[in-house]
């Protein structure tokens, strides 16, 4: 029986410097099972992971808010459902004067724009190879839609009083925590969950077909989603109880490992 896998990237695909290795790549390219990435990055900054591993299925950006179709070296969408404009103009201003210490951006589908560039902006472009546009949030105009709203901060208690005031504002908004240092916030219609079934709507596949590859609490919806939830070593504990399979850590080729698992009926 086909296998559809799906796959968070950062922490699980990609290892720490946000590069997929060699063992992973050869595992996915020989195995011929279908393979979505299921990212809350954009699709600029998926596509070079895609062709590396030679995906041609539908792949899931911005936690479900993009669901679009590689073709050779650039995309193009399936479905789109953006955060309400209105409000995305309304929370970037509040949230760039509540919080001035705290790297703010957002994305359209395809661009990255920030206010000023700084350590985690940097880190973050580093890790992505994306480089964003500088412009100013008070400005923040124009129909193009917003996808996505990053927020990054290297102090934890920092990010824990923004994540208590995102909160007690009660937006019409998804707010997920990603890694240690980061909240993403992104269209209160869509979630990793409804990615995997748009995508297997286009695809002409079944929920009863499908394997999933995590790392963090934003990984919950799509490992609950799935016949096979698996687990990456280095997951949160939350999605380890989660999870039917642990396989490596994302260090340790931990989605190449677990694929061919699956493959081998092991699993």
């Amino acid at each position: 029986m086909t296998i559809h896998i799906f796959s968070d990237m950062d922490g699980t695909l990609l290892d720490a410097c946000g590069r997929v290795s060699n063992t992973t790549i050869k595992t996915i390219r020989q195995s011929s099972l279908p393979v979505s990435l299921v990212s809350a990055r954009s699709p600029r900054e998926m596509m070079p992971a895609i062709i590396r591993l030679g995906l041609t299925t539908p792949q899931v950006a911005f936690n479900g808010g993009i669901v679009f179709q590689p073709i050779g070296v650039t995309w193009v969408p399936l479905t789109a459902t953006p955060i309400n404009l209105i409000l995305a103009r309304q929370i970037v201003p509040i949230l760039a004067c509540t919080f001035p210490d705290v790297g703010l951006s957002y994305y359209t589908a395809h661009n990255w724009f920030t206010e000023h560039i700084e350590t985690t902006v940097m880190v973050q472009s580093q890790l992505t190879g994306l480089l964003p546009r500088v412009v100013s949030f008070v400005k923040m105009r124009g129909e193009t839609p917003v996808y996505k709203i990053m927020l990054q901060t290297l102090n934890r208690h920092r990010l824990h009083q923004l994540t208590q005031f995102i909160f007690s504002q009660n937006w019409p908004i998804t707010a997920k925590r990603s890694g240690r240092f980061c909240i993403e916030l992104t269209s209160i219609e869509t979630d990793k969950a409804g990615g995997i079934d748009e995508v297997l709507a286009q695809d002409h596949g079944s929920l009863c077909q499908t394997a999933a590859f995590g790392d963090g609490d934003n990984d919950v919806a799509m490992l609950t989603h799935v016949t096979v939830p698996i687990a990456m070593a280095n997951a949160t504990a939350t999605l380890k109880q989660l999870a039917v399979h642990t396989t490596k850590t994302n260090q340790n080729d931990g989605v190449a490992f677990g694929i061919e698992q699956l493959r081998q009926g092991r699993w």
